[in-house]
C-alpha cells in the first residue's frame, strides 16, 4: 500500500493528510491552540463534598473543574515512583488553598470552566507515559493482536519503563525494534522531568506544559510507520520535522521533502477540493450507489442506497464497496462516538457475515480505536469510534444562523401565509391607513400571487391597501410588516421605463420568464430565464399594482 503524507503550514493554519494508494484518507486541521493537554500548577479554590469534587484555578477566565474520581492523593510529592492509584472522597486528598498539578482532560465549553485530571498522560509516537500511575500497570494497544507481539511488546515496556510508572504501547509500536521504543520513552520522560522541575519553581497558577507542536502532533498520530511520501511546505518546520524523526523513526528521514512550488501545496495537488468534498452529505459510489451521511448530538447515521433496483449479486458487491467506503469515511471525518450503518438488506446469512468481515478488516486499518458491535435485529450495522476531539464538519463549518443548524427552511409559500395571518392579526390589533410589506423576491411572488390576486385578497379583508416591496438582500423566510400612511404608498411603476436589475428565478408556469424587482416592485421578465442570474436591462411593458410585466433587452 502506498502512503503519503503531506503537510501545509501557514502563519493562519495548519493542515496535514494521509493518502492511501491515492485515496484521501485521513485530515488533521489546527486553527487554534488545542488546550486539552496542557498541564497547570493551579491552586485549589473551592472543594464541594457533596459533588466529590474541587474547582482549581489555573490561570483562566473560570476555575478548573476536578472530579474526585480524577484526583489522586499521590500527586502531592513527583518525585517519588507512585505506589497505587487508590482513589478516596475529594476532602481526604485535597484542601481548600493546595497547590497541585493538573491536567486539561476536556476544554471550555460555554460557561462551563475545563474538565481537570491529575492523572497526567504525555503520549509521544509509540508510548504514552502514565507517570502518576504505579509501573506495574503497563499496557499493549488493543489493536495489537498477534499474542507474540504483545507479548514482546509488554516485555519491553516493562523493561524500559522499570519502577518509575506506567505506560501504554502504543499501535504504531508494532514490529519496532527495543531502540526506537527506548528513545522514544526517553524523549518523554525528559518532558516529564522538566514539568515536574518546573512545578517545584514556578508560582500558583501557572502553565507548565503547552503541548507539542503541529509537526510532533502529525508525526505521533499520522504518520504510518512505513510511510513511502512525505512533503512539507514550510522550510522551518521542515528541520524541525526532521529533528522529531531523528530521535523516533529514522528510517522514515529520507522520504521527507520540501515543496517549492509557486502554487499552494494543497491547491496544486486538488487536496483543497477533497476536504471540500469531504463535508458533502452524499457520496457517490462507483457501482452507482451512493451513501447519505447525517449527523446527530448522539450518533452517526449512514444510509447505503442504491441506484436502482439489481438483484442479489450486485446489492452484496455494492454493501461490499459501501463498507469500505464508511470506514473511509469515519477516518476522513474523524466521527466519533455511536455510527449506525443502514445497509442495503441481504437476507442470506452467510452474505451478512461476509460484510461484517469486510467492515472488520477494514477497521483495523483506523489507528483510533474502534469497535463492531454487530447487526441489530433490524439489519443495522453498529460500530463505535473513539471520539478524540472535534469532526472535520466542527472544524471547517458551523451552524448556518439563518436555519439553525436544521439544514432546511420555510418554504417560501409558507412565509408568505406566515406573513398573511401576521399582517391580518396586527390591522386587527393596530388599525393602520396602510401596510408596507417587505420580502425577498421570491416569498413576495408567493404573497401576491401569479396575477396579484391573492395581495388584492388580502387588501380586501384588511379593508386598506397594502405596498409589498422585493427587497433582493433579503433572506428567504425574512420579512418586515410597517404601519404607513397613504401617502407613503409610493408610486407605481411607469410602461416604458427602464432600470437594470437582477434576474431572478419565476417558479411559475411560463419556463421563458423570470422575475426581477424594479425599485422594490416585482416584475416579470417575459424572456427572462435565457439571463438567469446575471443583472440586465428590464423595460416595463404593463404596469401592475402588485405585479408588473416586462422585457429584458439585448445590449
Amino acid at each position: 500500500m502506498l502512503q503519503e503524507v503531506y503537510i501545509s503550514i501557514d502563519e493562519r493554519e495548519a493542515r496535514a493528510v494521509l493518502y492511501e494508494d491515492g485515496l484521501l484518507m485521513e485530515t488533521f486541521i489546527d486553527r487554534e491552540d488545542s488546550q486539552v493537554g496542557q498541564i497547570y500548577k493551579g491552586r485549589v479554590q473551592n472543594i464541594i463534598a457533596g459533588m466529590n469534587a474541587a474547582f482549581v484555578d489555573i490561570g483562566q477566565e473560570r476555575n478548573g473543574f476536578l472530579c474526585g474520581d480524577d484526583a489522586s492523593a499521590h500527586m502531592r510529592d513527583l518525585d517519588v515512583p507512585p505506589e497505587s492509584v487508590n482513589r478516596r472522597s475529594i476532602t481526604d486528598i485535597l484542601r481548600k488553598g493546595q497547590d497541585t498539578i493538573v491536567q486539561i482532560a476536556k476544554e471550555v465549553i460555554g460557561k462551563k470552566g475545563a474538565r481537570l485530571t491529575t492523572n497526567i498522560s504525555l503520549s509521544g509516537r509509540f508510548f504514552v507515559l502514565l507517570p502518576t500511575i504505579p509501573s506495574c500497570h503497563v499496557g499493549v494497544s488493543r489493536k495489537i493482536t498477534a499474542a507474540d507481539e504483545r507479548e514482546r511488546l509488554h516485555s519491553l515496556a516493562s523493561l524500559i519503563a522499570g519502577d518509575r510508572c506506567g505506560a501504554i504501547v502504543r499501535t504504531a509500536a508494532e514490529n519496532c525494534s527495543e531502540e526506537e521504543l527506548r528513545r522514544d520513552w526517553e524523549l518523554l520522560w525528559s518532558r516529564w522531568d522538566n514539568i515536574r522541575r518546573a512545578a517545584k519553581v514556578m508560582p500558583s497558577p501557572s502553565l507548565l506544559y503547552s503541548g507539542v507542536s503541529f509537526v510532533e502532533k502529525v508525526v505521533r498520530d499520522m504518520l504510518p510507520p512505513s510511510c513511502d511520501k512525505i512533503v512539507i511546505d514550510n522550510r522551518s518546520e521542515l528541520l524541525r520535522l526532521q529533528e522529531i524523526l531523528v530521535s523516533t523513526s529514522p528510517n522514515l528521514q529520507d522520504k521527507v521533502s520540501l515543496y517549492t512550488g509557486t502554487k499552494p501545496l494543497f491547491m496544486q495537488l486538488a487536496i483543497d477540493e477533497a476536504i471540500e468534498k469531504a463535508l458533502f452529505r452524499k457520496v457517490y459510489l462507483k457501482s452507482g450507489g451512493n451513501l447519505v451521511i447525517e449527523r446527530t448530538e448522539a450518533l452517526w447515521v449512514i444510509d447505503v442506497n442504491t441506484a436502482q433496483n439489481i438483484d442479489r449479486d450486485a446489492i452484496v458487491a455494492t454493501n461490499m464497496e459501501a463498507a469500505r467506503e464508511v470506514c473511509r469515511q469515519m477516518r476522513l471525518r474523524d466521527m466519533g462516538g455511536i455510527i449506525i450503518v443502514d445497509f442495503i438488506n441481504m437476507e442470506s446469512n452467510p452474505d451478512q457475515e461476509k460484510l461484517l468481515d469486510c467492515l472488520a478488516e477494514e477497521l483495523k486499518r483506523d489507528r483510533v480505536r474502534t469497535k463492531l458491535v454487530g447487526l441489530t435485529e433490524l439489519g443495522l450495522v453498529q460500530i463505535t469510534r473513539k471520539r478524540e476531539g472535534k469532526d472535520l464538519g466542527r472544524i471547517m463549518s458551523e451552524p448556518c444562523p439563518h436555519c439553525h443548524g436544521n439544514g432546511r427552511v420555510l418554504a417560501a409559500r409558507s412565509v408568505a401565509l406566515k406573513v398573511r395571518r401576521e399582517l391580518l392579526r396586527c390591522h386587527s390589533d393596530f388599525r393602520s391607513e396602510a401596510y408596507l410589506v417587505r420580502l425577498a423576491p421570491r416569498t413576495a411572488w408567493k404573497f401576491v400571487g401569479a396575477k396579484g390576486e391573492l395581495a388584492e385578497e388580502v387588501c380586501r379583508k384588511l379593508g386598506c391597501p397594502i405596498r409589498v416591496e422585493a427587497d433582493d438582500s433579503f433572506l428567504p423566510t425574512h420579512y418586515e410588516i410597517k404601519r404607513i400612511s397613504l401617502a407613503d404608498l409610493g408610486p407605481a411603476l411607469d410602461e416604458g421605463m427602464q432600470q437594470k436589475a437582477l434576474m431572478h428565478p419565476h417558479y411559475g408556469d411560463n419556463a421563458d420568464s423570470c422575475l426581477a424587482t424594479v425599485e422594490g416592485h416585482l416584475v416579470e421578465v417575459s424572456n427572462g430565464a435565457a439571463f438567469l442570474g446575471q443583472e440586465m436591462t428590464v423595460r416595463i411593458v404593463q404596469a401592475g399594482e402588485f405585479i408588473s410585466t416586462g422585457k429584458a433587452l439585448k445590449v
